[in-house]
């Protein structure tokens, strides 16, 4: 649930709609979207429910996403579940109940408040963070899911935070430290070259070592 607003796929269908490339009128099945861009079924849904919360799709039933032309979305859609939760969360989120940069409410509680699923609640969370309103933050003490601070200083302590734990993960871990100007890269080798005095003062190995002036006259 790490996506944001640059998710490939919301981005993607958001360029093919607005360009005509999905052609208004023609209807794609949620199936056929997962499929092309190997997307879990849950980021499919909260894909194609953005887009039509912008007016650019409307969801036939269950599995059809059609897309609209200039006219733009209809005027009314049924309201499901998790519209009215997505509402209501967001809602709290403008006028600031959930602080930015605090973290969500566990989802099993939401599901007991809202009288709904915890998939519901995943899902609203997932919408509204493609929509930039939350993120998942992974770093913090606590990990879990986050009101996003728009502050550009808020999103960069983010991203380090998160670049440091991917950093551990992969191995690195505190033995990463910035190369010093003029050390040479990892892996390169350290041995003299022939160009150095230490290659050129030293016989190839086998070699008998040259004697100096006073030995050779003795």
């Amino acid at each position: 649930m790490g996506a944001g607003p640059d998710q490939p796929m919301l981005l993607t269908l958001r360029e093919e709609l607005r360009s005509g490339v999905w052609r208004p009128g023609t209807v794609r099945t949620q199936t056929g979207l997962r499929v092309r861009f190997g997307e879990t079924h849950l980021m499919t849904t909260a894909v194609t429910r953005v887009l039509r919360d912008a007016g650019l799709v409307a969801l036939n039933g269950l599995t059809g996403v059609r897309a609209l032309g200039p006219e733009g979305q209809p005027a009314h859609h049924t309201s499901t579940a998790t519209d009215l939760v997505v509402q209501a969360i967001r809602k709290r989120l403008t006028d600031h109940t959930y602080q930015p940069g605090q973290r969500m409410p566990p989802q099993q509680s939401l599901a007991i408040e809202f009288d709904t699923s915890r998939t519901t609640i995943q899902l609203a969370f997932l919408q509204l963070t493609l929509e930039g309103l939350l993120r998942r933050h992974q770093a913090a003490e606590t990990p879990g899911i986050y009101v996003l601070d728009p502050s550009r200083k808020a999103r960069e302590t983010l991203l380090l935070a998160d670049l440091q734990v991917a950093m551990r993960r992969g191995g690195w871990g505190s033995a990463w430290r910035p190369r010093p100007p003029g050390a040479p890269p990892p892996g390169t080798s350290t041995s003299p070259t022939a160009s150095s005095p230490t290659a050129r003062d030293t016989p190839p190995c086998g070699s008998p070592r040259p004697r100096s002036p006073a030995a050779r006259t003795a």
